[in-house]
């Protein structure tokens, strides 16, 4: 099993990323609920319009990148610049 690295490593990215999205999409409701004083089925709502609307205009962003940008190298460095922006401001959001 551990002789074909890339699957396991992609196996994992996988796992780790379900487990994100089911743990946001079952507590980030109820922050919502305790920080803004919403009731349970409003907080809900509001979590979810908020998640498919971020989707979307995630997936446009990411389908105009990936169309614009050509050279694979490209791709990768601007990907990961990205990746460790948007880490460091939540981790400066979350300090505050």
């Amino acid at each position: 099993m551990f002789s074909h690295l890339p699957f396991v490593f992609i196996t994992l990215g996988v796992c780790l990323e379900h487990f994100y999205i089911s743990a946001a999409g079952r507590f980030t409701p109820k922050v919502i609920e305790k920080q803004f004083y919403l009731p349970a089925g409003k907080a809900a709502f509001l979590y979810g319009v908020i998640a498919i609307t971020c989707a979307f205009f995630g997936d446009l962003t990411g389908e105009y990148n990936i169309h614009d940008i050509h050279d694979i190298y490209d791709k990768t460095s601007f990907y990961s610049i990205a990746a460790l922006v948007s880490d460091k401001l939540l981790l400066l959001r979350l300090e505050n």
